[in-house]
């Protein structure tokens, strides 16, 4: 990541595009404060399916579905217990 001043944008503008093209990010500063910052554009739905690959090598699917025996009481915020079903 480059840090550049407003003063230098203006005067390399073509430079630090160029930077960005080429996948870098530069940050603007001002008074050493930084106030934005210039990013390549990102195909977003791209980057969700390869966030969603990375997430798929580690997740295990016991993390996401709850016991058939229990339900959520929103109001107190505890996991209630159900009473079993006899089969007939």
């Amino acid at each position: 990541m480059n840090d550049v001043s407003v003063t230098e944008l203006r005067q390399n503008l073509a430079h630090y595009v160029a930077r960005v093209q080429a996948g870098e990010t530069v940050r603007i500063v001002v008074h050493g404060q930084i106030v934005g910052r210039i990013e390549p554009e990102r195909n977003s739905k791209a980057a969700a399916r390869k966030r969603l690959a990375q997430l798929r090598k580690t997740a295990h699917l016991g993390d996401l579905i709850s016991p058939i025996d229990t339900e959520w009481n929103a109001t107190k915020g505890i996991l209630v217990q159900r009473p079993r079903r006899k089969r007939a």
